[in-house]
């Protein structure tokens, strides 16, 4: 556990009383204690403000690699980062998961808890990475995944059994079902159990309004 102590987070309320990251249940509620970081190099997909890594950095993670594709959440966990004086251990980059390749993100446009990934006529040009591809370039052999990214963790089906297997434990939440998630894993060699899907109507999504959320974890069977 994490224990007492004094962090610093920026930017996690919005006007409205709208979140952004989730403090709450990532520092009180310890939702990702499921995930066993001591001394191992962790991949967060969905860092939003910098809570979860300063989460799993406290924890005794060795590194992690943050990925965060809208510049406003990515702003402010740069800045909580720093303030939390853990450059040493988190480096964020202002990137989204799925295929390599890059897209266009409105910089005007603020992201909530609940935005998904979608490109832009205008703005800036982000890059996207493949696990396959952080894999290779941060020389990880083996590691931990914490996804939350509003529908983009169905691009780990894309990903080969080999490359999953890098991981030893996989914690995701899922927002439209877990089957092809919990297949997908169980085919690669892991043990897979997962929470009873929520099912409600999001009117503020635009890709996909009707949602099944809840979370996946894995544990690689050696």
């Amino acid at each position: 556990e994490v224990g007492i102590l004094e962090i610093s987070i920026q930017g996690w309320l919005n006007e409205g009383n709208i979140n952004n990251g989730n403090i709450f249940d990532v520092f009180l509620n310890e939702e990702y204690n499921f995930l066993n970081v001591q001394n191992m190099d962790v991949i967060d997909i969905g860092a939003s403000i910098g809570d979860s890594p300063i989460y799993f950095a406290l924890r005794g993670a060795k590194r992690v690699i943050g990925l965060e594709p809208f510049p406003y959440p990515y702003s402010f966990a740069k800045t909580n980062v720093e303030n939390n004086r853990l450059t040493d251990k988190i480096e964020i980059l202002n990137a989204g998961y799925g295929d390599d390749g890059f897209v266009v993100i409105d910089t005007d446009k603020k992201s909530f808890d609940y935005t998904q990934l979608s490109a832009s006529d205008k703005g800036m040009k982000i890059p996207i990475y493949s696990l396959k591809t952080l894999i290779g370039h941060y020389q990880i052999d083996e590691a931990v995944l914490k996804m939350d990214c509003e529908g983009c963790e169905y691009d780990l089906l894309k990903e080969n059994n080999e490359i999953l297997r890098k991981f030893k434990q996989i914690q995701i939440e899922y927002h439209y079902g877990y089957v092809e998630l919990r297949n997908k894993l169980m085919n690669a060699g892991f043990d897979v159990r997962y929470t009873k899907p929520h099912k409600f109507y999001e009117p503020r999504e635009k890709i996909n309004h009707n949602m099944e959320l809840g979370y996946v974890y894995a544990v690689r069977r050696d």
